[in-house]
């Protein structure tokens, strides 16, 4: 006996489960839903319109002239754990990517993935293990297409297996309900026992004024009263529906919301009822037609709204006639919708109101660029348009710490604020001025920027006397000073020195003749004239004209700046005695080198070494043996301008930037 009241409870509560179907067919325009077979409710999302019904590929969205990137479909109503999902798609160009998702967890397929041109629409067939929320995708990601087809989806679940339990009593939670045409409610029934698992119908006594979905999903037809029922069983249980009419649009939305809310394309919102909306052009869909004076636009309620509601086909006299975007009009006729499009009904008519005064704040200056060192209070004019008698509280706020003592005056037609020195890099900050009366608020915004800190840079000087150019032969000997840059020539070419003191450096022919002696080169005008200043601590090289050189790329070139901190180098002594000037940017490196070619002969960087090696030569004090011989002669230096030029005085004598004596 025992064995028997095991072997019962065993085919009672052990967990079998149950493989279950629902089925979502489409079988004619879908209007952004569906149902399925057992009554669970689909959504149909996508960024294009929805076109006409393919009896043979289902549902169709996008078209020739409007494509589209996705379709989406989802519902939540499928209880149990879902094993597999086939989706019966096609594309028009056959690229869209397929995809299924089940709560967290994405479905695989043994299949392909992509989408077909299929005259019938392909089965694809996705399979998991997971519970929630169901979305299918066809995603035809940057690449859009004219049509994207969805004729079936078919889920495949599982529930655990339950015994039986009548219900003793069913209640809904609304025993009345009023509602408006168009409009939806769902009814949620409770049984008792909690654990009852008597089935639920739903059934309308009017479904000309009310429907009801297997869910309980109740849906507002026409005015009128009907009785929606729940039965579970022999039970039942009911709810008294009233539905009103609808209240009539007042703008855009609602407009477009009554006109979505029809049976179908080109079906007339209340029979035709014509209703007058008013709002801003926000584009013009199609320009005026001469030959049938007509002007197909959009609008909405405000002037950057976007495509709300659109005038279908609007009577025109004539182009002087037209509406332009961001006029104020009145349109009127009847709403209707076509490919889920609201519009008003072709042969509506506008008349143009013309936008109205919108107040506003105004700053005389928007943006404002200040030097580094720009310390001082700034000060901005506000006017203020189209208040009438109102008088607005002003505020002005930014969140940069960095500009501070915010200050309006007496009548808010000034605004102060002080800045601080800049010591870091370039910043910007936003000051906003917000103006507010009768709930009506309009801003203005101050962009203010600042150049980044431009560390001081002490000038390096040539030598006062007299002095030569020594080579450097060994890398700790590069120190701070001036330089000639040399190729040194061969048995066919003479040596020759990058010159400095050309305004344009990159270029053919860019250097001098030098004469090397004993490692040295003498002093001379056009030597002298040719020197370049380089800083070893901080890695720049200024030109005796005055420009910063390198560069920023791995193409050959030279760069010139304004700006000591444009470029950077190292520099190294090989063991052949060439120097090795690289510029360093971004984790990659370029070689000052020469190229001797006919048609080159310049100093430049090259990113490879095909080019001649270069040699630095440390101007120093006569009498000097090694470039390590010229620090008695450095000293102190002051820069100044003089008639816009800058001036360089060391040690009592003034000097150009070329290093020039100025008497």
């Amino acid at each position: 006996m025992r064995k028997i009241l095991s072997l019962l409870t065993a085919i009672l509560f052990v967990g079998s489960m149950m493989a279950e179907t629902s089925t979502l067919t489409f079988t004619a325009k879908c209007n952004g839903s569906g149902t399925a077979d057992d009554g669970a409710s689909w959504t149909v999302t996508s960024d294009g319109t929805e076109s006409n019904f393919d009896n043979s590929r289902g549902i169709h969205y996008g078209t020739k002239s409007a494509s589209v990137q996705y379709l989406q479909l989802s519902t939540s109503d499928i209880a149990g754990t879902i094993s597999s999902v086939v989706v019966n798609a096609s594309d028009a160009t056959a690229s869209a990517t397929i995809s299924v998702k089940v709560g967290t967890t994405d479905f695989t397929t043994t299949g392909e993935n992509t989408v077909a041109s299929a005259p019938n629409g392909a089965d694809y067939t996705f399979t998991g293990s997971a519970s929630g929320e169901i979305v299918v995708k066809l995603d035809r990601g940057s690449q859009k297409t004219k049509a994207l087809y969805v004729k079936s989806i078919v889920v495949t679940y599982e529930t655990a297996a339950v015994v039986p339990v009548d219900a003793t009593a069913i209640e809904l939670d609304k025993t009345t309900l009023t509602i408006v045409e168009g409009k939806t409610e769902t009814l949620n029934a409770t049984l008792t026992p909690a654990n009852a698992t008597t089935a639920v119908t739903w059934e309308s006594s009017n479904e000309s004024v009310a429907t009801v979905t297997a869910a309980g999903k109740v849906t507002a037809v026409a005015v009128g009263t009907a009785t929606i029922t729940a039965k579970a069983g022999e039970l039942s249980a009911t709810c008294a529906v009233t539905v009103n009419e609808a209240p009539d649009p007042t703008n855009c939305a609602e407009a477009a919301e009554a006109a979505l809310s029809v049976s179908g394309d080109n079906v007339e919102y209340k029979n035709g009822k014509e209703y007058t909306i008013r709002g801003y052009v926000t584009e013009i869909q199609t320009a005026y037609n001469s030959q049938y004076n007509n002007i197909t636009f959009w609008m909405a309620d405000t002037e950057n709204g976007g495509k709300v509601l659109e005038a279908f086909r609007a009577a025109c006299a004539s182009e002087a006639d037209a509406p332009e975007v961001g006029d104020l009009v009145d349109v009127t006729g009847k709403l209707t919708k076509y490919n889920s499009t609201p519009e008003f009904a072709a042969g509506c008519t506008f008349v143009i109101i013309g936008a109205p005064a919108v107040p506003s704040v105004e700053a005389d200056l928007e943006k404002i660029e200040l030097s580094a060192d720009a310390a001082a209070t700034q000060k901005i004019a506000l006017t203020y348009e189209n208040w009438g008698e109102a008088v607005p509280t002003v505020i002005a706020a930014t969140e940069a710490a960095w500009i501070t003592n915010l200050a309006l005056n007496n009548d808010n037609s000034e605004l102060t604020f002080d800045v601080a020195a800049n010591e870091g890099a370039e910043r910007s900050a936003t000051i906003t001025i917000t103006a507010t009366a009768n709930e009506t608020v309009a801003t203005a915004t101050i962009t203010v920027s600042q150049a980044k800190y431009k560390k001081p840079v002490e000038p390096i000087l040539p030598i006062e006397g007299e002095h030569n150019y020594v080579k450097v032969t060994a890398t700790e000997d590069i120190t701070t000073g001036c330089y000639l840059i040399v190729y040194e020539g061969s048995t066919t070419i003479a040596p020759v020195a990058f010159d400095g003191s050309k305004t344009t450096l990159d270029a053919a022919n860019n250097g001098v003749a030098v004469e090397i002696k004993e490692g040295k080169i003498a002093s001379s005008e056009a030597v002298d004239a040719a020197y370049f200043a380089i800083d070893a601590e901080n890695g720049t090289i200024l030109s005796a004209s005055g420009k910063y050189i390198g560069v920023s790329s791995n193409s050959n070139g030279l760069g010139s700046s304004d700006d000591a901190e444009t470029y950077t180098h190292t520099f190294t002594i090989d063991e052949n005695g060439n120097a090795i000037i690289a510029a360093v940017f971004e984790g990659s490196t370029m070689a000052l080198r020469y190229n001797y070619a006919s048609n080159q002969a310049r100093f430049r960087y090259y990113n490879k070494s095909g080019q001649q090696a270069v040699a630095l030569y440390k101007q120093v004090a006569s009498g000097s043996t090694t470039a390590l011989d010229n620090t008695a002669v450095e000293a102190k230096a002051v820069k100044s301008l003089q008639n816009g030029m800058l001036i360089i005085e060391k040690a009592g004598v003034r000097y150009n930037v070329m290093g020039q004596v100025i008497r």
